[in-house]
């Protein structure tokens, strides 16, 4: 056993220490990840104190108008970057960016015309006379993702990973620097932009200095457009799949933003940031390695379904004593860890964290069924999660409750609603329930309503 163990070590270790190997790649991913991640959590405390929650409602309506558009504006082709062939990828390139600046100049010329109207419906004042902040996110976001693109084309991991810890600096220590000077309002969205254009820079210098020009290169429309054929299925397909997953989340901001006061949209989006941090971590590192898994094992059925049940299994037990534990431990320690001003936003913790879970196993088990080739139905799955929500919504808005209540009805829609999508991935997976899952499955959803209950009586 012992002799077993230290082969299958040293296989890891030999692999890590490949170049261009898989292992080695992901450990470039992952240990950029995280401590991106680590950045932003240490610094979250002296920006919770510099900002005020409806600063933070701002950057959040505005984040989520950037990344929801910025999914649109190369019409998902950028991604067919990393696939493309060898002739058809300078006149991808040229057109995705082509695309993007074109768009961006579009939202631009919308927003100038109609910022009053967009922006008083989103209960955002300050974005009326920010609004030029919108489009530039939008170019500079989508500029970087078309990068990122080409730098996994290139496999380049190691400098990315670089790359993407300078943005996360960059965008960190601007936003506390800009506060610091009295610019509270829109410290964060410029500490964002800052942070993206050292991205660029730091890709052009870095990676793609002898590579930068093809994006100059003027576009010849009828030449250039004339690969879209070959690559259909990213717009037509995956772009709507992709849209929608990002909408569910830009949808919810945007209803409260107009429900609500911008305060206490910057305290539920402080607590889903928090909230988000294991879910971009595990589910995003995790979600490469199931979609690999079960390419690799796609012709032995039986045991790719046994690894994405084992996962499920592993991850639901791992994590339940510390997610439920959030419901009475969560409050006090967020409290002292961002400040008296988000004690709302250290009550929502608790209330949000039985959808972490939920969000963990979703993004890997997509994957998995992306790696079978059934991508309508993971369209399917984005359009019930987005259902979902509107659903929470509009049972608020129908029954004119307050925001905690909001958020109670919208915990408990999403609950059910993206559990349903954990079933569902499942069977679309051929994977029947066996009664360990149905066992750790009853027991986290009860295990929820005791604590919840304990804190009611408390």
């Amino acid at each position: 056993m012992i002799v077993k163990i230290k082969d299958n070590f040293n296989k890891i270790l030999k692999s890590l220490l490949t170049k261009g190997s898989f292992i080695q790649n992901f450990a470039f991913v992952f240990s950029g990840k995280s401590l991106i991640l680590i950045i932003g959590f240490l610094l979250t405390p002296i920006i919770a104190r510099i900002y005020a929650p409806e600063s933070y409602g701002t950057y959040a309506v505005y984040n989520s108008l950037v990344l929801n558009l910025s999914i649109l504006s190369s019409f998902n082709l950028s991604s067919a970057l990393i696939v493309s062939k060898q002739d058809d990828f300078l006149p991808l390139l040229r057109l995705s960016f082509f695309l993007i600046t074109t768009f961006s100049i579009v939202v631009l010329l919308i927003l100038y015309f109609f910022k009053f109207q967009i922006f008083d419906l989103l209960n955002e004042e300050v974005l009326i006379t920010n609004w030029y902040l919108v489009p530039i996110g939008i170019f500079l976001t989508s500029t970087c993702n078309l990068l990122g693109h080409w730098n996994v084309r290139e496999k380049a991991f190691r400098l990315s990973s670089v790359v993407s810890v300078s943005e996360t600096i960059g965008t960190k220590v601007s936003s506390v620097s800009i506060g610091m000077t009295g610019v509270i309002t829109t410290g964060l969205i410029f500490g964002e932009i800052i942070g993206k254009t050292v991205l660029i820079f730091s890709e052009v210098l870095l990676i793609l200095k002898k590579r930068i020009f093809f994006l100059i290169v003027w576009i010849k429309i009828k030449r250039d457009s004339s690969v879209i054929s070959s690559y259909i299925d990213y717009p037509t397909i995956l772009l709507p799949s992709l849209w929608l997953s990002q909408a569910t989340n830009t949808f919810l901001i945007f209803s409260l933003a107009i429900l609500f006061s911008g305060e206490l949209v910057g305290s539920y989006s402080m607590a889903n940031s928090l909230l988000m941090i294991p879910v971009i971590l595990i589910a995003n590192a995790s979600q490469p390695v199931m979609m690999q898994k079960v390419v690799e094992l796609r012709k032995r059925e039986e045991q790719y379904k046994n690894a994405i049940e084992k996962f499920v299994f592993s991850l639901t037990v791992f994590l339940f004593i510390p997610l439920v534990s959030l419901v009475l431990l969560g409050p006090p320690i967020i409290k002292v860890f961002l400040g008296e001003d988000w004690e709302l936003a250290s009550e929502l913790v608790a209330i949000l964290s039985p959808l972490v879970l939920l969000n963990l196993l979703l993004i890997p088990l997509q994957g998995a069924l992306i790696a079978i080739e059934k991508n309508k139905q993971v369209l399917i799955i984005n359009i019930i999660r987005l259902l979902t929500v509107i659903s929470g919504i509009f049972l608020a808005w129908q029954f004119d409750l307050d925001f905690i209540q909001t958020i109670y009805v919208l915990v408990v829609v999403i609950f059910f609603g993206y559990f349903f999508c954990v079933l569902y991935s499942l069977k679309v997976a051929s994977i029947i329930l066996s009664r360990r899952l149905i066992l750790v499955f009853t027991a986290y959803i009860i295990g929820y309503l005791c604590m919840f209950g304990l804190t009611n009586i408390s």
